[in-house]
C-alpha cells in the first residue's frame, strides 16, 4: 500500500511539472500538503487524493488523473463473437453514464471473450516478446478488450487487446495512440 501511495505521489508530481505553469519559476519544487486515502475502488485499491503546492499555487489530482499502464501482450483481429460482445457491453455501459461522463469519456475499453489461447486459430497483427506472431501459443495475458467510441456509437477498428494485467476499473489506460476509460465487462 505504501509503495503504491508513493508510486502514485510520484506519478502525479511528474505529471504536474511537465505541465505548463503560469509560474516563470521553471524550477519551481511541488510539495505535498496532504494525502487521502477513503474507501476501497472499485480494483480493490484505496483512492488517493493528493495535494501539491509550489510558490503558493496548488494543484489537486486523484487517480482519475493518471493514465494505467496496459501492458499489450497481443493484438489481434477480433472475431465476429468478439465484435458482438464487446459492441452490446459498450452500448450497455454507454446507456448507464450520466450525459457529464459521456461528454469527458471518448473512448471505453471494454472486455470481451477471450482470444484464443493459440495463434493458428486466431492470429496477431501484434505480439510482444519473443513469440512469433505466426503460430504457436499465445503469452499469458488476463483479459481481451475493445475500444468503443462513445460519440459515434461504434466500435474503434476491429482490433481486440490481450491484456496482461487489468488496469482498476473507471481509470484510464492508453492503448497504443487511443486513452480509454476502462469499464470491464461494464459500469
Amino acid at each position: 500500500m505504501i509503495k503504491q501511495l508513493v508510486a502514485t505521489v510520484l506519478c502525479v508530481s511528474m505529471l504536474l511539472t511537465g505541465c505548463d505553469s503560469t509560474d516563470t519559476n521553471a524550477n519551481a519544487t511541488y510539495r505535498v500538503q496532504s494525502i487521502a486515502s477513503s474507501g476501497t475502488g472499485a480494483g480493490g485499491e484505496a483512492p488517493v487524493r493528493i495535494k501539491l503546492s509550489t510558490g503558493g499555487d496548488v494543484a489537486q489530482a486523484d487517480l482519475s488523473s493518471i493514465v494505467a499502464f496496459v501492458q499489450i501482450v497481443a493484438k489481434r483481429e477480433a472475431t465476429k463473437r468478439q465484435a458482438i460482445v464487446a459492441a452490446q457491453r459498450a452500448r450497455a455501459t454507454v446507456a448507464r453514464m450520466n450525459p457529464g461522463q459521456r461528454a469527458k469519456t471518448r473512448y471505453i475499453a471494454v472486455e470481451t471473450e477471450r482470444s484464443a489461447p493459440n495463434f493458428d486459430s486466431q492470429p496477431a497483427t501484434y505480439v510482444e516478446g519473443p513469440t512469433s506472431a505466426a503460430r504457436g501459443p499465445a503469452p499469458a495475458f488476463e483479459r481481451s478488450v475493445m475500444l468503443w467510441d462513445t460519440q459515434t456509437q461504434t466500435l474503434v477498428g476491429n482490433a481486440v487487446y490481450d491484456i496482461k494485467s487489468t488496469p482498476p476499473k473507471g481509470s484510464s489506460a492508453r492503448f497504443e495512440s487511443f486513452t480509454a476509460q476502462y469499464v470491464g465487462a461494464g459500469l
